[in-house]
Order: C-alpha cells, then sequence, then structure tokens
C-alpha cells in the first residue's frame, strides 16, 4: 500500500566546495535570524520590564497579585496564552491574581455572593432616610369632620350654563 502522507526530503546543508554561495546565504540568513530573535526578545524584555514598573507604581498588592498569578499559571498554563494576547501584560497578570487572592481569601463562590449582598445591604441601610413609621394607628382619632358637606341637592341647571 502506497503511503499517503509523505514527509518532505530534509534539505542538506550544502558543501562549501561546491556552491560556496549558497552556504554563505544559510550562514547569514541563519545569523541574522538568530539576531533579529534576539533583538524581539530585548524588545519584549524592555516592555514587560515597564508595564511592570508601571503596575507596581499603581497598585501597592502587585507582587502578591503576581505570585498568586503564577501560582494560576500552575493549574492552567492556558493562562501564559491569555498574557501574550494582552495588551499591559503587568495589568492583565494584576488583575487576574488579584481575583485569584479575592476568590481564596472568600473561599467559594456562594461565600462570595452573601459577602457582597451583605455589603450592598449595609450600604442601602447607611443611605436610606430614616423615617419614622408607626407600628400602629388603630388608636388615633382622624382629624377629618366626619360628616362632610351637606348636600343641598342637584345645581339648577343656569348655574351650570352661565
Amino acid at each position: 500500500m502506497e503511503q499517503q502522507f509523505r514527509q518532505p526530503a530534509e534539505t542538506e546543508a550544502p558543501d562549501f566546495w561546491e556552491d560556496p554561495n549558497a552556504v554563505i546565504s544559510n550562514q547569514v540568513a541563519t545569523a541574522v535570524q538568530a539576531a533579529l530573535q534576539g533583538w524581539e526578545m530585548k524588545q519584549m524584555q524592555a516592555e514587560a520590564d515597564r508595564s511592570e514598573a508601571a503596575a507596581k507604581a499603581k497598585y501597592p498588592d502587585y507582587e502578591d497579585a503576581f505570585a498568586k498569578f503564577r501560582e494560576q499559571v500552575q493549574f492552567n498554563p492556558g493562562l501564559i496564552n491569555e498574557l501574550q494576547m494582552a495588551a499591559d501584560k503587568a495589568e492583565f497578570a494584576y488583575r487576574r491574581g488579584k481575583q485569584a487572592l479575592e476568590l481564596s481569601q472568600v473561599g467559594d463562590l456562594d461565600a462570595l455572593k452573601a459577602q457582597i449582598r451583605a455589603q450592598v445591604e449595609a450600604e442601602l441601610r447607611a443611605s436610606a432616610p430614616v423615617v419614622d413609621i408607626p407600628t400602629t394607628t388603630a388608636g388615633q382619632r382622624s382629624v377629618s369632620d366626619r360628616g362632610g358637606p351637606a348636600w343641598a341637592g342637584p345645581q339648577p341647571l343656569s348655574a351650570i350654563l352661565s
């Protein structure tokens, strides 16, 4: 049976004595590619350092959040891909680490919901105006007159049309 997928034949490096120009251009291309990769890595590192310095200045708890982020990467390696796609890598790492820290402090989502509910209720109670509502009005007398106006019958047509 014939093999459906054939592996491409590896190109052997040309012999210097057979084609010196090809060997030299191959070596130059390899050197240029290595230098370009090194430069790109230095640029990425410099950008990451600037981003991290800005995040450290902005957030006093950056180190704790970043440590938690590194811990989360051990459990979820996909975070590395998300980090690489982020525009501000240090900000992304801080936010994800901070979320993980808060969640670990609370314990689980139900406890978090209960905590948030208690905070919202406390804020509403603090901002609500205090109104003195009586518990019952059964013992109080009415202020208005019980009789009402005396009815004198229908109005005459002349009073309505004039």
